[in-house]
């Protein structure tokens, strides 16, 4: 929920979709310090009442230290379902992932994210928007989402 990615982690908790190479563009300035190369999001479709597991790999040209934000806002059918900002390194340490900051630049990121999706998801049209700020509030990051739930 506070990850790069889990920006995506808590939107895909209150979500499934359909087809997962369709729904997420890199919304990233020219000059993010993440350059994602890789986006694969299992089952694929995603199903209600599974796990989902979002797996992200990209090249950092900065280093992500403490302080580094995530913000997210979803809608649903055009409404603000879910917002927020939340610290992406303190969220790792939450977690217990096996990441921790500081991330080093020049490296690659890999990373998977798993999460149950609600038996209970309304179908319609979803939209997010992540961006990840570093510890000097440039853009490390920016995933769009946008589909329509079956």
């Amino acid at each position: 929920m506070k990850l790069v990615f889990a920006l995506c982690f808590t939107f895909l908790t209150v979500l499934s979709f359909s087809n997962a190479a369709d729904i997420w563009t890199d919304c990233s300035g020219p000059s993010a310090t993440l350059k994602l190369s890789k986006v694969v999001i299992t089952p694929d479709p995603p199903v209600r009442n599974m796990n989902l597991t979002l797996f992200v790999e990209g090249s950092l040209s900065k280093p992500i230290k403490e302080g580094t934000t995530v913000t997210y806002k979803i809608w649903y059918e055009g409404f603000v379902l879910k917002k927020g900002t939340d610290d992406l390194c303190q969220d790792l340490i939450e977690k217990d992932t096996p990441k921790k900051c500081p991330f080093l630049p020049n490296t690659d990121y890999k990373q998977s994210y798993t999460t149950a999706l609600p038996p209970k998801t309304p179908k319609g049209h979803y939209k997010a928007k992540v961006v990840v700020t570093d510890q000097d509030a440039n853009e490390v990051h920016c995933i769009a989402l946008d589909f329509k739930l079956k």
